[in-house]
């Protein structure tokens, strides 16, 4: 029987012991999220004092309204309007009605302007705050994180978009760097398959390139186009480095080749 009451007594202690240690550590955790969180609205509140936004109207244009008695409605609305006319959250103070559709307005601006996801957790709707989510993992190309379908598939296509430019910026530099003309095949616009081209095209002397790479006839002519007139000054900068009038033959145009040949060393 007494050992009974031992244990009883020790499992009480145990229990007791347990119960504070998980009050005190609440309490600790509560004490450094609220100091954490005064921190982060210190922080939010100098930002705040700082953020300058371009008015969507001018401020002449809010001050239109007739000194007559008006509805809270039509009180709301006007003010409504002034938001848009405001450059800071300081101008907030001047609403009766919108102070904190005001203060959100600009707290939503400075969390998508300092990518900061933590600060749309205090803005009021949960709407606000999924769009501020939404728009801050947007600009940072988290896109499966986006829970708009829209702003996600623009996400996800930007994203593949940007991929495959950099992948074509690689295959290009790749390409010229090794006179390696089948790369140049692969790349997906004119512009990027020109730059190609012309840079191999003038390394190795050799215009044809054009017509290699290019099947369309009006595509052909715009690549010869644009390469013959660097071909034709790297050649002239290769025979006058060289001292060598003979290279001025390669030359497709007879007036450029004349001026090439009368060069003076």
């Amino acid at each position: 029987m007494k050992k009974y009451r031992k244990i009883i007594i020790w499992a009480t202690i145990f229990i007791v012991f347990i119960t504070a240690f998980i009050l005190i550590n609440n309490s600790i955790k509560q004490k450094r999220l609220a100091e954490e969180r005064k921190k982060e609205d210190i922080e939010i509140q100098n930002k705040l004092d700082e953020l300058k936004v371009t008015p969507l109207i001018k401020k002449e244009e809010t001050k239109k309204q007739q000194e007559t008695k008006k509805t809270e409605a039509e009180l709301m609305q006007e003010e409504d309007v002034m938001i848009l006319s405001f450059v800071n959250s300081s101008q907030c103070d001047e609403l009766v009605y919108l102070k904190d559709k005001c203060r959100d307005k600009f707290l939503y601006t400075l969390s998508v302007r300092w990518g900061n996801l933590s600060y749309c957790d205090r803005l009021k709707s949960d709407q606000e705050k999924s769009d501020c989510r939404d728009e801050i993992n947007n600009n940072s190309g988290n896109c499966s994180a986006i829970k708009n379908t829209f702003l996600k598939n623009k996400c996800e296509y930007n994203y593949k978009s940007l991929a495959q430019s950099k992948q074509n910026q690689q295959t290009l530099k790749t390409a010229i760097v090794s006179s390696n003309i089948n790369l140049c095949k692969t790349l997906t616009s004119y512009s990027e398959k020109e730059t190609c081209v012309r840079n191999i095209a003038v390394k190795t002397k050799n215009l044809s390139l054009c017509t290699s790479i290019f099947s369309v006839k009006a595509d052909q002519d715009k690549c010869i186009k644009n390469t013959s007139y660097e071909l034709s000054r790297a050649i002239i900068a290769e025979a006058y480095a060289k001292k060598d009038l003979s290279l001025c033959n390669k030359l497709t145009d007879s007036t450029l080749k004349t001026q090439c040949k009368s060069m003076k060393f």
